[in-house]
């Protein structure tokens, strides 16, 4: 588990607009992704497996413009 979060967290750092929110309510994990406005719910590994696909599935290439934060993509 340990491993897919680090992947989880460096798709994090390289994707621009990856803005999400990660919650326990005692019985299940949830992860909100603000930018599609997507939740997932269930346990742990579930919703980071899911995070992860999500990231990958839709971001691209980021276009550097003058303005860019130096991500390698955008989401």
């Amino acid at each position: 588990m340990e491993e897919k979060l680090k992947n989880l967290e460096q798709i994090v750092k390289e994707t621009s607009n990856c803005e999400h929110r990660i919650s326990f309510d005692g019985t299940e994990w949830r992860i909100y992704i603000v930018a599609s406005q997507t939740i997932f719910r269930g346990s742990l590994e579930e919703v980071v497996n899911c995070t992860t696909e999500e990231f990958l599935s839709y971001r691209e290439v980021s276009k550097q413009g003058e303005h860019s934060n130096n991500y390698k993509y955008a989401y």
